[in-house]
């Protein structure tokens, strides 16, 4: 029964957010917001937050977010960052050898005005919510109900990869290896703070740095 109500809480962590977040976008476009619209992204953050305290009442805030974040942790979570964020180019040659498009809908908001206000609250919100959901609840359940943290590691990843398939297949699969990497400083360092460390620091060169100024010239 506990194994049965641990699958539950898993599906909802990982796939209760984006359906939540499809949701409250079609209510927003039905009220005439565009899809362009930078504040509209933090329907996602919502329904993360929703998914977030529903887990929480379920199980607990530290069953979601444990472990420590020193120096040796913060070290980490950087080095791992870097050895992610070099992966992007090498793997972006390769898929186009390979004849797989490489473009992604991503930076797709509108940078008028505070544009960078909700995006800084949706970047933030994506890497301490994700990181609670696909690496902090998501690792321990599966190993426990896999018996193997190599499998735990493998389905979370391929799942923060399909997350992100609506951006287009080179970003899913990118994802997947971002995603196997932090599992691993998950898995090394047993502290989600860490893997919010590393997440965190991503999304805020990526959407500010390549995707607010390199790619926006």
């Amino acid at each position: 029964m506990n194994a049965v109500a641990d699958v539950g809480k898993v599906t909802l962590a990982l796939a209760g957010p984006p359906l939540v977040a499809t949701l409250l976008r079609r209510c927003l476009v039905a009220l005439g917001v565009s899809a362009n619209n930078p504040w509209s992204v933090l329907a996602y953050t919502v329904s993360q937050a929703l998914v977030f305290f529903a887990l929480c009442r379920l199980d607990s805030f530290s069953a979601l977010y444990h472990g420590r974040f020193g120096g040796r942790e913060a070290v980490m979570a950087i080095g791992y960052w870097l050895i992610a964020f070099s992966a992007w180019y090498p793997l972006s040659l390769l898929a186009k050898s390979l004849g797989i498009p490489t473009e992604s809908s991503w930076g797709w908001w509108q940078r008028q005005g505070l544009w960078f206000l909700p995006i800084a609250l949706w970047a933030m919100g994506a890497a301490f919510f994700e990181e609670g959901f696909f690496r902090g609840y998501a690792i321990p359940k599966l190993t426990n109900l896999l018996r193997s943290p190599l499998m735990a590691l493998l389905l979370s990843s391929v799942a923060f990869g399909l997350l992100h398939g609506r951006f287009g297949l080179f970003l899913s699969v990118y994802t997947t290896l971002f995603g196997l990497i932090v599992g691993t400083l998950y898995l090394q360092t047993r502290s989600t703070w860490a893997c919010f460390a590393f997440h965190l620091v991503n999304n805020w060169v990526v959407d500010f740095i390549v995707y607010g100024v390199i790619v926006k010239k």
